[in-house]
């Protein structure tokens, strides 16, 4: 992790403001390179690679095995990835990459996007693995794409999720609730306010107008909304084979107050960051964005915090310590059985109030409300820390850990606040080592294209409320 102290001290030493490296400033060649890899691999989403096409149909077997107290490690498929077809991509990226070493920078500005653009690469190179260890099941070319994608966990991640898992056995993690702008009987409406899929695609439409990055046909960059069938999350996604696209599962529902506090994470965090790095620095965003999310995370975490204190009076409270723990076994070369029944014991310990003196909890003196959430809970993050996996008894001892980036994104995101360099974290999505380029252009709050505008409150304000006033809050 970066030390902050430092670049708040590099920050302030610096006396000439640098030029931004956009289309506009970046040497011809460099822009010319960027934009033919852009061509090439814009469309890959390693998210849409390592998701499993069966991933509902193993979980059913996973829990029937699990209720019969029979051992199963689901045999994911990977059906996006299998039909790629790469022909003489890695030899393009390689003389993309040759070309990058070999230009000679003539300022500061030249040196920089040389040095991000080589990165870029890199972590294409590393996607090219991921793409074809998937089609080739060689859990060894997998494990080490990720290892270059994503960051693992350290000594300092490991101690903190273990303070967190403990602060939460004994409920120190919640904080107290306060005054916010929506009274009680507000609160009760948003919460007993189902919307579906497509309402929650029409709400981030919304959002996505407001800041001018809404996608459709007769404007190319921003971002379009779709409801997808086998998307099992809700994703901001500048790379996919649709063009920068928000995914929102067919399924998925989910109330007013929830409704709300997803557009401050995925529009007014993500969307906007990604347009903001994309306008700003070229390879700060978009198509050209790396995979690293955890800066990415830590922003839309920040928001989270905001929104529930300003509207609700309430915070999020700390990010949840359980994808350091899973991570860490699967490293460790446990099976996804073996995480999964890790992750359960968390869980049940959690809603029961058990310290870890005592016992584990036996499952059949556990209500069965108690438990189906618990399970679905451990499913959760076992399926995602396992994702990518072809023999997911792991044998190879290794884990997607993209997910570490929600607690180690929040700890970086609140240093840098701490010392008044949060709008950083609003410039770009930042891989590892960026922080130290980014910190180079003396920026201000004043240079973002797209700054805060708390665009969920306005919702609340001008969409919900008027059409709640009419039924619950009479």
């Amino acid at each position: 992790m970066p030390d902050v102290e430092q670049l708040m001290h590099k920050n302030s030493s610096l006396t000439e403001r640098l030029p931004l490296p956009t289309r506009e400033t970046l040497p011809p060649e460099l822009v010319s390179i960027a934009e033919a890899i852009a061509e090439l691999t814009g469309t890959w989403n390693p998210v849409e690679l390592y998701t499993p096409g069966n991933a509902q149909e193993e979980k059913t077997r996973f829990v029937e095995s699990f209720l019969a107290d029979k051992e199963y490690n689901p045999v994911f498929t990977y059906p996006y990835a299998e039909q790629f077809s790469l022909g003489d991509t890695r030899q393009r990226l390689k003389d993309f990459l040759h070309q990058v070493r070999g230009f000679e920078p003539k300022g500061q500005i030249d040196r920089l996007g040389r040095v991000a653009l080589r990165y870029k690469i890199k972590d294409d190179l590393a996607t090219l693995d991921l793409i074809e260890g998937l089609q080739q099941k060689d859990e060894e070319k997998i494990s080490r794409s990720l290892a270059q994608k994503y960051q693992g966990v350290n000594d300092q991640l490991w101690q903190t999720a273990q303070e967190i898992y403990e602060m939460r056995l004994f409920g120190q993690h919640k904080v107290p609730s306060g005054q916010g702008s929506i009274n009680e009987v507000e609160q009760g409406a948003l919460s007993a306010r189902e919307f579906s899929a497509e309402e929650i695609a029409s709400a981030l439409q919304w959002a996505l107008k407001e800041y001018g990055m809404f996608r459709e046909d007769s404007q190319h960059s921003g971002f379009a909304v779709t409801v997808d069938e086998k998307t099992t999350s809700i994703d901001v996604r500048d790379k996919s084979a649709k063009g920068p696209t928000v995914f929102i599962p067919k399924q998925k529902k989910m109330n007013g107050i929830e409704l709300l506090k997803l557009i401050g994470h995925e529009i007014e965090g993500h969307a906007r960051q990604s347009i903001n790095g994309e306008r700003l620095f070229l390879i700060g965003g978009g198509s050209l964005k790396v995979d690293d999310e955890t800066l990415y995370e830590g922003l839309a975490k920040r928001n989270d915090d905001q929104l529930s204190q300003s509207l609700f009076g309430t915070e999020e409270g700390i990010p949840i310590p359980h994808y350091t723990y899973a991570v860490r076994d699967a490293m460790q070369g446990k099976s996804f059985s073996e995480i999964f029944q890790g992750q359960l014991e968390m869980r049940l310990r959690e809603s029961l109030n058990m310290p870890l003196t005592e016992p584990a909890p036996q499952r059949s003196n556990i209500p069965e409300k108690i438990l189906q959430k618990a399970m679905d809970q451990a499913w959760m993050t076992t399926f995602r820390v396992m994702r990518g996996h072809v023999d997911t008894s792991n044998k190879r001892a290794f884990a997607m850990t993209k997910d570490l980036s929600y607690l180690q994104g929040w700890l970086l995101d609140r240093q840098l606040r701490k010392h008044g360099l949060g709008h950083l974290n609003e410039a770009a999505i930042i891989a590892r080592g960026g922080l130290q380029l980014l910190t180079e252009f003396q920026l201000s709050e004043s240079d973002l294209p797209l700054p805060y505008r708390d665009i969920a409150t306005r919702y609340w304000q001008e969409v919900l409320k008027p059409q709640l006033s009419g039924n619950f809050l009479r």
